[in-house]
């Protein structure tokens, strides 16, 4: 059976507050928020916007597999919003080769008067296999966390971003590609850049790879939903005394 998750940016705009989901009997979770409040939160940072949150993201859960996506907007909502809806719409890719080539299929027609551009990341992970493997556009990030192992970042960043009125910005020679791996108990988390610079534009402010571990310290067994509202709360909040929640943050994560 096939279930979808979406988490949209327009339809969660109350500064400070963390809305969460999950699915496939809690397997597969997410939390977004438009971010902090106050002079030192995300509308600060933002600019002037008809919509606050520009974030996006969800996952597909089907059999064994699960798809995850985050979009991260710049400049409007309309291209992560866009993006994360037809890619939910999409058969889970067997493959890389199969998910590089659905890429185009994410394309649509441009509404008038957009500037919108955003980052895409999608990433497929069999538990029958233990392995996976994606596309990432732009600064959002996929790890692999586990308490033996660490957090392992899958995919690395870049300035290549995607505005979908313009389907060569979809060609899949600008993707990029990476594989993975998930140990036993481990999770699988993908994120936008809300999380690790949630102290905007200071990542050495923000969530580090050992900020994305301590959820899972006290008790590996916990679920995905309560790891997203723990790794959610954190980025909100921030860490070492800097300041937290001045962005848009999407947090999606799976286990076995």
């Amino acid at each position: 059976m096939r279930q979808t998750l979406e988490l949209r940016g327009c339809e969660h705009e109350s500064f400070g507050e963390l809305h969460v989901a999950a699915q496939a009997n809690e397997r597969t979770a997410a939390a977004i928020s438009v971010g902090a409040d106050g002079p030192d939160g995300a509308r600060a940072f933002k600019g002037k916007l008809s919509v606050w949150n520009e974030d996006a993201g969800g996952a597909i859960d089907e059999g064994a597999t699960t798809m995850l996506v985050v979009a991260d907007g710049h400049r409007g909502h309309l291209a992560s919003h866009l993006l994360v809806a037809r890619a939910l719409q999409m058969a889970i890719p067997r493959g890389p080769l199969e998910l590089l080539g659905a890429l185009p299929s994410l394309a649509g027609s441009k509404p008038p008067s957009d500037e919108s551009c955003s980052t895409l990341l999608l990433a497929t992970w069999s538990r029958d296999t233990r392995r996976g493997f994606g596309v990432s556009f732009g600064d959002s990030t996929l790890a692999v966390l586990s308490r033996s192992e660490g957090a392992q970042i899958a995919n690395r960043k870049n300035d290549r971003y995607i505005d979908p009125w313009a389907p060569e910005t979809l060609d899949p020679l600008r993707a990029h590609e990476f594989e993975f791996d998930v140990p036993d108990g481990g999770v699988l988390v993908a994120f936008s850049d809300g999380i690790d610079e949630c102290c905007y534009r200071s990542p050495e402010r923000s969530i580090r790879p050992a900020d994305l571990i301590a959820p899972l310290t006290s008790d590996e067994g916990r679920s995905p939903e309560s790891y997203a509202r723990e790794l959610g709360a954190t980025a909100l909040r921030g860490v070492n005394g800097h300041p937290g929640g001045q962005d848009n943050l999407i947090v999606v994560a799976t286990r076995g």
